[in-house]
C-alpha cells in the first residue's frame, strides 16, 4: 500500500490535544513463564521467522535478572549519560529558519525525549534487535511537540510480504513506517532481520542455567545448611520419656538447652550429635553461575573486566576499557541516526 500522509490535526486554542494513542494492551495481560528449556527455544524459534510475542515476554523475564540488569543499565546509561549536541546540516548552516527549528527543538528536548522512552528504545533494540514507539503529537504550545510512547514488542511481527513491521492494536493491524511522523523503529542492526543480532539469543541459555544454579543451590544449601540431628535413647529406657524428650527435640528454638537424662553406670543415658555433609559439591554451583554471569555480562557488554582480568594489569583493563567505550559510541551512533531521521526531521516538517 501506499505510506500514509503524516499526520492530520486539528488545534483548539486553550486545551490540549494529541494524536489518538493506539492501545497494544489487550495482549499485555498475560505474562509466560519461561521456566522450561523449551519455552526457551520455543522464543527463539519465533524470533528467528520474525515473530515477537515469545521473545518479547523472554526479554521481559530475563531483565528481572540481576546480572543482566546490571550490564543493561551499564550500556544504557552511558549511552543516554552523555551530554547531547544540537548540530545543523552543513548545508542549512546559515540558515536562520534552521536555526530558530533546532533552538525549539532542544528545548523541547527534555520533555520531548524523556530518559525513561530513550532507554526502553534503547533496551529493545540490544536485547532484541529493534525498539519500537508510537509518536504522540503535542498541539498545545507554539510548537507541535512529538512524544515517543514505547511500544511492547510483543504485539509485532514482521510481515515477509510488505517487508515491514507491523503493530497489532485495537484497531487493528498497522504498518509501521520510520519518518513517517508515526513510529520511531530504532534499528540499529538495520530493519530487516536486525533481530537476529540482539543479545537474547545469546543470554538465553544462560539466563536459564543461571536460575537452574540459584535454585538448585538454594535446595542444596536448605537439605545441607541444616544439619539432621541424631537422638540417641537407651534400647531399655522408659518409652514414654523417650517419645518425649525426642518430641522435644523437633522444634528447637534460638540458644536451646537440652536435657540430657544419664544413669550413673551410663547405660541408660541419652545424647544428641549432629550428621553433616562434609562434601564439596557446591562448589558447582558456584562455578556454574560464575560461567554464565561472565557470558551474560559478555552478551551485553563485549567484555568482562573483572571476571576476565585477574591480575590487575593496566593494560588489560584499558583494552576492555576500549571494547566498551567503542561499543558505547557505536550505540550513540545508532540512536543519533535514528533520533535525527525518525524525530527531528518530522518536527521541522510539521513546525
Amino acid at each position: 500500500g501506499e505510506q500514509r500522509p503524516l499526520l492530520l490535526l486539528v488545534h483548539a486554542p486553550g486545551r490540549r490535544r494529541r494524536r489518538r494513542r493506539l492501545d497494544d494492551h489487550d495482549r499485555l495481560a498475560f505474562q509466560r513463564d519461561f521456566a522450561r528449556a523449551l519455552d526457551v527455544r520455543l522464543a527463539l524459534e519465533q524470533q528467528c521467522v520474525g515473530l515477537f510475542d515469545y521473545p518479547a515476554q523472554l526479554a521481559d523475564s530475563i531483565a528481572g535478572d540481576s546480572r543482566v540488569q546490571a550490564a543493561m543499565a551499564s550500556r544504557t546509561g552511558g549511552v543516554l549519560g552523555r551530554p547531547v549536541d544540537f548540530l545543523l546540516p552543513r548545508k542549512y548552516a546559515d540558515s536562520a529558519l534552521a536555526k530558530e527549528c533546532r533552538d525549539a527543538f532542544a528545548d523541547a528536548w527534555p520533555t520531548m525525549a524523556a530518559e525513561a522512552s530513550m532507554a526502553e528504545l534503547q533496551r529493545n533494540a540490544v536485547s532484541i534487535g529493534f525498539g519500537l514507539s508510537q509518536i504522540l503529537w503535542d498541539t498545545s504550545g507554539d510548537y507541535m511537540i512529538p512524544r515517543p510512547l514505547p511500544w511492547h514488542l510483543r504485539s509485532v511481527y514482521w510481515h515477509w510480504t510488505l517487508r515491514c513491521f507491523v503493530a497489532m492494536t485495537q484497531d487493528g493491524p498497522v504498518q509501521v513506517r520510520p519518518g513517517d511522523g508515526s513510529w520511531i523503529l530504532h534499528a540499529p542492526h538495520g530493519e530487516y532481520r536486525g533481530w537476529m543480532q540482539g543479545a537474547i539469543r545469546a543470554i538465553a541459555p544462560w539466563w536459564l542455567a543461571r536460575h537452574y544454579a540459584l535454585r538448585d543451590w538454594a535446595r542444596y544449601s536448605e537439605r545441607h545448611g541444616l544439619p539432621m540431628i541424631k537422638a540417641k535413647t537407651p534400647a531399655r529406657g522408659d518409652p514414654v520419656q523417650g517419645d518425649a524428650w525426642t518430641a522435644s527435640l523437633q522444634t528447637p528454638g534460638q540458644e536451646t538447652v537440652i536435657p540430657l537424662p544419664q544413669e550413673v553406670d551410663g547405660s541408660a543415658s541419652y545424647d544428641v550429635d549432629l550428621l553433616e555433609a562434609r562434601d564439596t559439591a557446591h562448589d558447582g554451583f558456584r562455578q556454574l553461575i560464575s560461567q554464565c554471569d561472565t557470558e551474560i555480562t559478555l552478551s551485553l557488554l563485549a567484555q568482562n573486566l573483572t571476571t576476565e582480568v585477574k591480575e590487575g594489569s593496566f593494560a588489560a583493563a584499558r583494552v576492555h576499557a576500549d571494547v566498551r567505550q567503542a561499543l558505547l559510541e557505536a550505540d550513540a551512533r545508532g540512536l543519533a541516526l535514528t533520533i535525527y531521521q525518525q524525530l527531528a526531521r518530522p518536527f521541522a516538517a510539521m513546525n
